[in-house]
């Protein structure tokens, strides 16, 4: 167990003082099985006129802030202590059914919320890029269960793809990335997902800090200073599992998460408007830091 202090600043600067809508905020980490926050702190600048806080259907803390000042910076900045205990192998964040047999994994219904996550396998995805990149894998997987066969394409993204770092918005398709063999932490994660549902299993898109855990692997670590993406599957005799193909890893180990949604853009840390011209705008800085305190004392529950 390690005791870790993630701090995220974002700070929007502006040629000229502008007039700031409502902001949403996706900031606290999950309370999980292995994850539990032990000191959450949030200091926006200028100080909404108001700020509140709700929980989505499937978990997430959304912070919602109001303003009436006028300035010409904006700042956000969150410091999160956490308790994490990384199961090296699979978490999970709730269970649903079990079947005796991998070949009848695709076959059992899916139940509210999972359902929405969920896409059925259609003779169509036959011939699809990315349905013959699954069943590559799939071949070279050391297992016929659905583990070890998105196990099997969480390491080959991290053996054969090119990790670049994009800021900008925005994602590409599975098939551009697919193509390019090139993208993204947030690329990987929407190709994975793509592949879960052409095989008919129910899949999420996570945000949220990535860190390196001393003695687990020695592939070299990607994407600091930086949120990071990857992809929860779930599998009826595991529960939701994690896969980051940024990393060609399985399990939480490294992971805090802090979103998990059906789409990619839903899990924005943070997203606002501002009134004034386009031209005001100057910059975004996005500023993360993960360390390691040591070991806590006790885990709360």
């Amino acid at each position: 167990m390690s005791l870790l202090s993630v701090r995220h600043l974002t700070r929007y600067v502006y040629r000229e003082p502008v007039r700031f809508g409502a902001h949403r905020m996706m900031l606290r980490p999950w309370l999980t099985p292995t994850q539990h926050v032990m000191d959450f702190d949030l200091k926006i600048t200028p100080t909404p006129v108001s700020l509140h806080f709700v929980v989505d259907e499937v978990g997430n803390e959304i912070g919602i802030a109001q303003f009436d000042a006028i300035a010409s910076e904006l700042s956000f900045e969150s410091v999160a202590i956490l308790a994490h205990a990384f199961s090296g192998a699979s978490v999970r964040y709730e269970t649903q059914g079990r079947d005796s047999g991998a070949g009848r994994l695709m076959s059992q219904p899916y139940l509210p919320p999972i359902k929405s996550d969920y896409q059925q396998s259609t003779p169509e995805n036959r011939g699809d890029a990315v349905y013959d990149w699954i069943c590559a894998c799939a071949a070279l997987a050391t297992g016929t269960d659905l583990l070890s066969v998105f196990t099997a394409a969480t390491q080959s993204i991290y053996r054969d793809f090119t990790y670049a770092l994009r800021l900008e918005e925005g994602r590409q398709s599975p098939l551009e990335t697919l193509a390019s063999r090139r993208g993204s932490c947030r690329d990987f994660a929407v190709l994975m997902m793509a592949a879960a549902h052409h095989l008919g299993c129910a899949a999420r898109f996570c945000s949220g800090y990535s860190f390196d855990v001393q003695g687990l692997s020695r592939r070299p670590h990607r994407g600091g200073g930086h949120t990071h993406a990857w992809t929860s599957i779930f599998l009826h005799d595991h529960g939701w599992v994690a896969f980051d193909p940024t990393h060609g890893s399985v399990g939480d180990a490294g992971l805090v998460l802090v979103a998990m949604t059906s789409h990619p853009a839903d899990a924005s840390p943070l997203s606002g408007a501002y009134f004034g011209k386009a031209e005001d705008f100057v910059r975004m800085d996005v500023d993360v830091e993960v360390q390691a305190e040591g070991r806590p004392e006790r885990w709360v529950a």
